[in-house]
């Protein structure tokens, strides 16, 4: 599944919880942004 797909599926529970745990949007918005550009540089290093 290609990260175009995966965002739109998980971004809004991921903030959620980022949100909860972590008690600001910026922060929140922050982790979610850092774990798609992880999963984003993931695929790329291993070609799927």
């Amino acid at each position: 599944m290609q990260i175009e797909q995966l965002y739109p599926m998980y971004r809004e529970d991921l903030f959620k919880l980022a949100y909860r745990m972590l008690g600001t949007v910026a922060e929140a918005e922050d982790v979610v942004q850092d774990i798609f550009v992880t999963l984003h540089q993931l695929e790329y290093h291993h070609g799927d």
